[in-house]
């Protein structure tokens, strides 16, 4: 019996892998729009973003961007003219 799931290359198997890990370290962001119409009228329009991580590199970029802008507090703002 044959498993339809098992391609029976070892190389595409690792791949996949090491796909996936490189996506789940590094992040990916997918960005779409969905238009909705009726007779050549546009109705809805709705953005669509898609951020796929693992916990860890989110949490990583987060405290990153904290810290970017902790370092950056300390600038002086000038006043505004009245």
């Amino acid at each position: 019996m044959t498993n339809l799931f098992d391609s029976g290359d070892s190389n595409e198997q690792l791949v996949l892998a090491d796909l996936l890990n490189h996506v789940l370290d590094r992040g990916v962001v997918i960005t779409g729009e969905v238009t909705l119409s009726v007779a050549n009228i546009d109705l809805v329009k709705v953005g669509l973003s898609l951020m796929l991580a693992a916990a860890e590199t989110t949490d990583v970029v987060q405290r990153q961007a904290l810290l970017k802008q902790r370092d950056h507090a300390d600038v002086p703002v000038l006043p505004r003219r009245p």
